[in-house]
């Protein structure tokens, strides 16, 4: 092969690396996007868990206290409805990651494609160069040996 041809093919092999870490970073960056969702759904889950409990030391107390239980109601549901809603962020969050995966898992194939044919390409040239050097070798013997 050319010299132009190798380095062309190297070139491939840089760009394609250089994708794949792009491609690596994003990913990183979803995956820790995702994890501080996670988070976040846990607290608000905590949240409302704590909110049911007060709600049911309401219920369990000797007297019930009708504005207390109305209040403890409402910070319910607004607690759930952020749950939910973190809930919803997680699963985007998720999406999004699962999509930057799927890029990278491609990314790191054509670059492996590209190293692939980088070798191959090498080793072709390793032996045309050492096929040339042997039949130059053959014709100086040949031609040394008509001389005498």
């Amino acid at each position: 092969m050319k010299r132009n041809a190798t380095a062309a093919i190297a070139t491939l092999v840089r760009w394609r690396e250089f994708e794949e870490s792009r491609a690596s970073d994003v990913y990183r960056q979803r995956a820790v996007e995702a994890e501080k969702r996670r988070g976040m759904l846990d607290q608000a889950e905590t949240s409302v868990d704590d909110v049911r409990r007060y709600r049911l030391d309401l219920l369990q107390a000797p007297r019930l206290d009708m504005a207390r239980l109305h209040v403890a109601s409402g910070v319910e549901a607004i607690a759930r409805l952020k749950a939910d809603e973190c809930e919803t962020e997680l699963k985007t969050a998720r999406e999004r990651q699962e999509a930057a995966r799927a890029i990278h898992v491609a990314a790191r194939a054509q670059t492996r494609v590209a190293e692939s044919r980088r070798a191959r390409v090498s080793a072709c040239e390793s032996e045309r160069i050492e096929k040339t050097l042997f039949d130059w070798m053959a014709d100086l013997r040949v031609s040394g040996r008509s001389k005498t």
